[in-house]
């Protein structure tokens, strides 16, 4: 009888043994289950990355963005689809070396990103004074002034088909990130301008890096015309 209850509490015990699951074991699988979740692939972890880099540049929107009430996120997607001119996603904005600086390339979907950013922070500007907005925002006025001196093949301004004058305001400048330091702003801009009630997109302007510090027309801008890949 003795050895009937003791081949019964070994069998009871090999079975009990069979269904532990190591700790470390537990553990990968519920940090397999909590990556699924969440999603953890290259476009989540893209835009986490582009929001970092806006944090970094521009505390000030992000924390307009987190702590915005739900009135500010309906107005900004609001005048978001309502905004003119916009590129193609796909389209090429490219920007050449120079000067011992690197080239830069921006898509569309750059520029959309970038015009929903500045369409925050001219909402931001609403709760500003007009000190606070010269000392924190990265948004600059744009006069479309003639080059200094002209660039062959680039007209005698920036963006030849805008206007500005009495009856068409200046336009606005939202600087686009470096594409190699995303911590500070590389040498290309969106232009923006306000028509009729609309925002529009009027281009990308950027400087062009051949032209050396010191020397005529080093801050000029000019304009990058996008291309379609083939």
């Amino acid at each position: 009888m003795r050895f009937f209850i003791i081949l019964l509490i070994s069998l009871f015990a090999s079975w009990a043994n069979g269904l532990a699951i190591p700790l470390e074991k537990r553990q990968s699988g519920a940090s397999d289950i909590l990556d699924r979740r969440s999603g953890s692939g290259g476009r989540q972890t893209a835009q986490l990355h582009k929001h970092a880099a806006v944090h970094r540049v521009m505390p000030h929107l992000e924390h307009f963005k987190t702590h915005a009430p739900h009135a500010t996120h309906h107005a900004v997607n609001t005048a978001y689809h309502h905004t003119k001119n916009l590129p193609h996603p796909h389209a090429r904005f490219h920007i050449p070396a120079g000067d011992g600086k690197p080239a830069h390339t921006y898509t569309g979907q750059h520029i959309h990103d970038a015009v929903l950013n500045y369409l925050w922070e001219t909402e931001r500007h609403k709760t500003l004074t007009e000190k606070e907005i010269r000392k924190t925002s990265p948004i600059k006025p744009f006069s479309n002034f003639d080059h200094h001196p002209r660039k062959e093949g680039g007209g005698d301004k920036p963006l030849p088909h805008m206007l500005v004058d009495e009856t068409h305001p200046k336009g606005k400048e939202w600087p686009l990130f470096h594409t190699v330091d995303r911590t500070k702003p590389g040498p290309a801009r969106i232009i923006m301008q306000h028509l009729d009630g609309h925002h529009v997109f009027q281009g990308v302007i950027a400087h062009d890096q051949s032209r050396v510090k010191g020397l005529a027309g080093y801050d000029d801008h000019f304009h990058v015309v996008p291309t379609m890949p083939s």
